[in-house]
């Protein structure tokens, strides 16, 4: 018998998010550094405008680079959880 949409669906997307479970919690935490490091980056310059974002943005890609993603992470984890502390 084959099962209806909804009901394939729940139990497919719970299989799936089991799976990439991992995966989220590790784009997060390195969406999460990246933002750290842009911010970081932004206050140093002084400056907040589309050209610095833009520099920022590309200079925290390159630090967050595929064999340095752990480090960036650990880097920017307790430093952004401060920040989210003191505000």
């Amino acid at each position: 018998m084959q099962p209806d949409y909804i009901s394939y669906h729940a139990s497919c997307m719970e299989r799936k998010m089991r799976m990439w479970g991992e995966v989220a919690e590790l784009m997060n935490d390195l969406a999460t550094a990246q933002c750290h490091c842009e911010y970081i980056e932004l206050e140093q310059a002084g400056a907040f405008s589309d050209a610095v974002r833009e520099s920022a943005a590309a200079g925290c890609a390159r630090r967050g680079s595929r064999d340095k993603k752990e480090a960036f992470i650990e880097w920017a984890l307790p430093r952004h959880q401060q920040r989210m502390n003191a505000d």
